[in-house]
C-alpha cells in the first residue's frame, strides 16, 4: 500500500528499485551513455560541416516568360542589357567590359536568396578590390520593393529591379537564386543555377577576378 508520502512500499517496489541502481552501477550503462553522447557529438558534427552543402542546393522555380528553358552557358559572351538601378542609373553590361561581374538573379520575397545576401555581400567585397562589378536583378519587382529589402540587409552592391523579368528570360534563368560569373572580356565563366555556400562565393569571385 502507498504510504501518506504517496510512495509504494511493497516488496515489487524495492526490488524493481535495486534492479536499476544496480543497472545504473553496471558497465553496461555506462556503455550505454558514451554511445548516446558519441552520436549527439556526431550528429552536431555533420550538421556543421555539412551545412554549407545543403544550401547550394536550395532554390526557387520560377516562370519567366520567352526564356530559353536552361541558364546561360560557360564559354559563350554573356546577353548584353540595359537597366536602370534603384538609385535612378543606367547600367548596360558590355559598358562593364573590362571588368569582371557577378550576376545574382534574385527576389526579396526568396528565402534562399535572403539568406545569402549576407554572404554575397560579403564575397563583394572581396572581389571589389580586384574591379568587381557585382549586379542584383531583381525578378518581377519594382525599385520600392527592391530598397525596402536592400535597406533592410545593407546591400551595397547594384541593385536592378527586373520587373518585366527580361533580362531574367535571356540568361534562361529558370529559378532564383541563381548566379552568373562573367570575365573581363563579357564571357561567361560560371553559371550556377541555385545558392551558393560562402565558401564558394569566394571560390567563384577569384576564379573571375584572378585573385589567389
Amino acid at each position: 500500500m502507498p504510504d501518506r508520502h504517496g510512495s509504494d512500499t511493497g516488496p515489487g517496489a524495492g526490488a524493481e528499485g535495486s534492479a536499476w541502481t544496480r543497472f545504473r552501477r553496471s558497465p553496461l550503462f555506462t556503455l550505454l551513455v558514451l554511445t548516446v553522447t558519441a552520436g549527439v557529438v556526431i550528429a552536431g558534427v555533420w550538421l556543421v560541416n555539412h551545412h554549407g552543402d545543403a544550401q547550394e542546393d536550395a532554390i526557387t522555380a520560377v516562370q519567366v516568360s520567352g526564356g530559353t528553358g536552361r541558364l546561360v552557358e560557360t564559354g559563350q559572351t554573356a546577353p548584353d542589357f540595359t537597366a536602370t538601378t534603384i538609385d535612378g542609373r543606367t547600367v548596360t553590361l558590355s559598358a562593364l567590359r573590362g571588368r569582371p561581374v557577378w550576376l545574382v538573379f534574385e527576389a526579396s520575397w526568396c528565402a534562399s536568396c535572403r539568406s545569402e545576401a549576407p554572404d554575397v555581400e560579403a564575397a563583394y567585397q572581396h572581389g571589389a578590390e580586384a574591379g568587381l562589378e557585382a549586379i542584383g536583378l531583381y525578378l518581377s519587382e519594382d525599385s520600392s520593393d527592391v530598397q525596402r529589402y536592400v535597406d533592410a540587409l545593407g546591400l551595397t552592391y547594384t541593385q536592378v529591379p527586373d520587373e518585366g523579368s527580361r533580362i531574367a528570360a535571356s540568361f534562361g534563368v529558370m529559378g532564383i537564386p541563381s548566379h552568373v560569373f562573367i570575365d573581363a572580356d563579357g564571357v561567361v565563366q560560371i553559371a550556377h543555377p541555385g545558392a551558393l555556400s560562402a565558401s564558394q562565393m569566394i571560390a567563384d569571385v577569384n576564379k573571375v577576378t584572378g585573385q589567389g
